[in-house]
């Protein structure tokens, strides 16, 4: 006789009644499928599941797995349970056929989960609680953006996550996308040079002065910077870049839900002004079921488990095959918790994450981690075979980003990598694009104990620099204390940012034309540091004429004050626009090359003498000033050859130029 399994009894009349049966079988899709089977299917998860119970409806065939999840401290339901989903499906999707994988997930929290007198899990209640809606089943929905605004801030979203259009909905938020506090900058950028978004006269960004159009918006090239500190003494070239008014990453951070964001940039004057039909076909918007399964891609899950260092999802994601890349270990790195990012982080690296995968800004998890002040992060990546003296596109290295994060222990591990390297390698004093070695930067936040530590490591400091990093007095060193006379100078030095008066501006613009020629190179050297972090300084310099005859100078003179004030003033969009349509690419082309032969006429064996090589340097740093703020004078720049080189050939030595002060290289 054979056992089928199914439990029923023979009527009066001979009919057989079946009402189920002795075990768990079920038929799904037309194959017979035992539940404890997918149960065994999903508890093997050990990494996210510490229980597990499935449940299959007859009438819907839907099956749904009751998870009793293993959390992690800190762990929160809104936040976490759609990335515990994505990742126990492509788990169970992994080892169980297709029919196999439950459709609906029920996740409870270890103290919910229902059990019965002896200790076991109490099914009859899980299933209650599904019927009568005590407990919401976990099936992530996909709410298409509207055609327009928000199909146009969902493009900006997945251009800056890394994402398909598909994987952004319109009540996604930008956190849980994986979004943190390096690519709300790129999103900045991206909606403040959207064409498509206008802003109505008279709003409260129109009327804010804010950055024109086209321009560079403020916002800083190395993506690193974005995780650090900001003081009142910081140059404007330097700053960390917020765009200012609606679209300013603080906004979006405080509005993390795409339709919530959209609506406020309405009620700031923001409205979309491209052919609806053309861009909702342009951004790719999926509209069938297959948007909802794009609505919790694994990429989508992978970002957002590193950048919020969920180490349980990140393990379970590895397992089920996931490729360790180095965007994930940047987002790791980003994390706030320093050691849920070392977590994460140690998980990447032992499943063969790159360490020195580089995004398109050339930022490296190195530079993240120590942007972050994670000592324990930066030294794991550097373990792992992260190359120390590798730079941003600011050109800063680790030591630069330890030093400005404030925290000694990662300036400490910084300095020990850099020290074994020269300086155009990355070394103890080299140079940023603001000509600022970490000393220099440690000496702008008065950080002796940073000083100190690069004092140990080998760094060449300058004499203030050295006095700050170490004070004798009395056969007793002091570390961190001033002596009397670095006091005076401290106190001496010029305050960044101040206001000057349009006839001031004015007077010296006049001085660039006279015939003493002292009296000329003064009022450049004026103009310089006036328009230095001071963007009303700039406009009332440009306003006054001061560019052209600053031109003047540097063709007749190879003036390196004028140069130095050139290079400030093109922070100004306008100006940087006007120096380029008059020659200044032209004219400080020339300086770098007139002086780098310079070399060669005085017996240099290749290396510029001191005069020749400020003249350089200061050309170049101008050069790259006229590129940021002006599309036409980064093509022009782009067509040029071999000039960047002679800029670099010209620091090629380990030398730096004595005592001269690091912030004020021309």
């Amino acid at each position: 006789m054979y056992m089928t399994g199914d439990v029923g009894w023979i009527e009066t009349h001979g009919h057989l009644r079946l009402v189920g049966r002795a075990d768990r079988q079920v038929k799904i899709r037309g194959v017979r499928t035992e539940l404890d089977e997918i149960e065994t299917h999903v508890a093997s998860c050990v990494d996210l599941v510490e229980d597990a119970a499935v449940d299959h409806d007859a009438d819907t065939h839907a099956v749904t797995a009751h998870v009793r999840i293993r959390g992690f401290d800190g762990y929160t339901p809104e936040i976490h349970e759609w990335i515990y989903a994505r990742a126990l499906e492509q788990h169970v999707r992994r080892i169980a056929p297709v029919h196999a994988a439950p459709t609906r997930y029920a996740f409870y929290e270890r103290e919910r989960w229902p059990l019965t007198s002896s200790g076991k899990t109490d099914r009859v209640e899980l299933t209650r609680r599904l019927a009568d809606g005590t407990h919401a089943v976990f099936r992530p929905r996909r709410v298409v953006p509207e055609v327009g605004l928000e199909a146009s801030l969902a493009a900006a979203w997945a251009a800056s996550l890394g994402l398909s259009v598909a994987d952004v909905g319109a009540t996604d938020s930008f956190d849980a996308l994986g979004g943190n506090s390096l690519n709300v900058l790129d999103v900045s950028r991206r909606l403040a040079n959207d064409p498509r978004l206008s802003r109505i006269p008279g709003s409260t960004e129109a009327s804010s002065g804010g950055p024109p159009r086209g321009s560079d918006a403020g916002i800083v090239d190395g993506e690193a910077a974005a995780l650090l500190r900001r003081d009142d003494d910081e140059p404007a070239a330097c700053a960390a870049g917020i765009v200012e008014g609606p679209f300013a990453p603080c906004e979006i951070l405080a509005r993390p839900a795409l339709r919530d964001y959209a609506a406020y940039l309405i009620t700031q004057g923001v409205r979309f002004i491209g052919d609806d039909a053309n861009d909702a076909k342009g951004t790719d918007v999926c509209i069938d079921g297959s948007a909802e399964e794009g609505g919790d891609s694994l990429e989508r899950c992978a970002l957002a488990a590193c950048g919020l260092g969920v180490v349980p999802v990140i393990r379970s994601l590895l397992k089920s095959g996931t490729t360790p890349r180095g965007s994930y270990l940047r987002a790791a790195a980003a994390s706030v918790d320093p050691t849920r990012a070392y977590g994460a982080v140690a998980a990447l690296l032992n499943a063969g994450a790159d360490p020195n995968d580089t995004s398109e800004k050339g930022t490296r998890a190195t530079h993240i981690a120590a942007a972050r002040g994670n000592a324990a992060v930066l030294e794991a990546l550097l373990d792992a075979g992260a190359f120390a003296g590798a730079k941003d596109f600011d050109k800063q290295t680790i030591l630069h980003l330890a030093v400005r994060s404030g925290d000694v222990a990662t300036t400490r591990v910084a300095a020990h990598a850099c020290a074994c390297l020269r300086t155009r390698e990355g070394g103890l004093e080299s140079w940023d694009r603001w000509k600022r070695t970490a000393g220099a930067w440690a000496l702008r936040f008065g950080d002796a104990e940073s000083l100190s530590v690069l004092r140990d490591a080998g760094a060449k400091l300058t004499g203030l620099e050295r006095d700050v990093s170490e004070y004798t007095h009395g056969g007793v060193t002091h570390h961190g204390k001033l002596s009397e006379r670095s006091e005076v100078q401290m106190r001496s030095r010029p305050a960044r940012k101040r206001g000057a008066s349009a006839e001031v501006i004015e007077a010296l613009t006049r001085r660039l034309d006279g015939r003493d020629e002292a009296a000329a190179t003064e009022a450049a050297s004026a103009l310089r540091e006036l328009v230095c972090a001071n963007a009303e300084n700039r406009r009332a310099s440009r306003d006054a004429g001061a560019v052209p005859k600053l031109l003047r100078r540097i063709r007749a003179f190879t003036c390196v004050e004028s140069i130095g004030a050139l290079r400030n003033i093109a922070n100004d969009p306008v100006a940087s626009n006007e120096a380029g349509e008059l020659g200044a690419v032209d004219a400080l082309v020339d300086v770098i090359r007139t002086n780098a032969a310079a070399s060669v006429s005085l017996g240099g064996g290749g290396r510029v003498d001191g005069d020749a090589r400020r003249a350089v340097f200061a050309a170049g740093s101008a050069l790259r000033s006229l590129t940021l703020k002006d599309a036409a004078n980064a093509e022009r720049v782009s067509r040029l050859e071999g000039v960047f080189d002679l800029v670099e050939a010209a620091g090629d030595d380990d030398t730096t130029w004595g005592d001269a002060d690091p912030e004020d290289p021309d």
